[in-house]
């Protein structure tokens, strides 16, 4: 069983979006960075979401953010999957 980390390193936000630089950690050995960023509309409900790697992760050739589940998937090498436009829900 594998055993995750996560620590919130800032926090951003303005009147319509959100963003969180997060470091997760794996098996205490292997670290990533990463920025969730979450934008609201007038309703107040979400309207996109997106992640982005930071600091010294490992490198996704990507021109779309992924979610943070999707990264960390393709550092285990469960996933192949490419993003969708917009979040699902």
């Amino acid at each position: 069983m594998s055993c995750l980390a996560i620590q919130v390193l800032h926090l951003h936000e303005s009147a319509d979006a959100v963003a969180g630089e997060l470091k997760i950690t794996l098996d205490a050995k292997t670290e990533l960075f990463v920025v969730d960023v979450m934008a609201f509309n007038a309703n107040e409900r979400i309207r996109s979401i997106g992640a982005y790697l930071g600091r010294g992760s490992f490198v996704v050739a990507a021109p779309r953010p992924h979610s943070t589940v999707t990264l960390l998937a393709r550092l285990r090498g469960l996933s192949t999957s490419v993003p969708r436009a917009q979040a699902v829900w």
